[in-house]
């Protein structure tokens, strides 16, 4: 019973997690997720001068990684 208990309660947090998960991830290309981000925050309209250098020749291998990186600029 609690193994079953404990189970369901694995299901339910991986569900959740992928949830949270931002779509820009699934739906852009990485650099493309990361500058929508930034123009999500709309630095412009509120006078502030943003410059995002994206320099990654290639895609950050593994998702955990990619995923990481994108919390790290929000």
């Amino acid at each position: 019973q609690i193994a079953d208990l404990a189970r369901r309660i694995h299901h339910s947090t991986r569900q959740l997690l992928r949830q949270l998960r931002p779509p820009a991830l699934d739906e852009l290309a990485f650099k493309d997720a990361l500058h929508h981000l930034l123009n999500e925050f709309a630095f412009s309209e509120r006078g502030i001068r943003c410059r995002f250098d994206y320099r990654l020749i290639d895609t950050p291998a593994g998702e955990t990684v990619r995923f990481t990186l994108y919390r790290l600029l929000q």
